[in-house]
């Protein structure tokens, strides 16, 4: 579904919710692999955005119980260049 979703033309994938946080944040925070790694692909993600408690999609995924899910998305995001609220802030 996500996939179908991500070939609409138009679509804004880095809409924010309530709470600021984009599809990425959410699909990090809850350890959603397939879905982190179709929005990475799309051209315009941010990787970086900012939620409303100052945290970062890599922020969240780094609060995942420890798993291979974890390590891989935390992977994914460090190879499209998404940082920690800190590591920005260190800038």
């Amino acid at each position: 579904i996500v996939n179908a979703l991500l070939e609409v033309s138009g679509i804004k994938v880095n809409i924010i919710n309530s709470s600021d946080r984009t599809a990425l944040h959410l699909a990090a925070q809850y350890g959603h692999e397939a879905i982190v790694n179709a929005l990475l692909a799309v051209p315009d993600i941010k990787v970086n955005a900012i939620d409303v408690i100052d945290k970062t999609p890599l922020d969240l995924a780094n609060f995942l119980s420890d798993s291979d899910d974890k390590t891989a998305i935390i992977e994914a995001l460090r190879a499209k260049g998404a940082e920690t609220k800190a590591e920005l802030d260190s800038k």
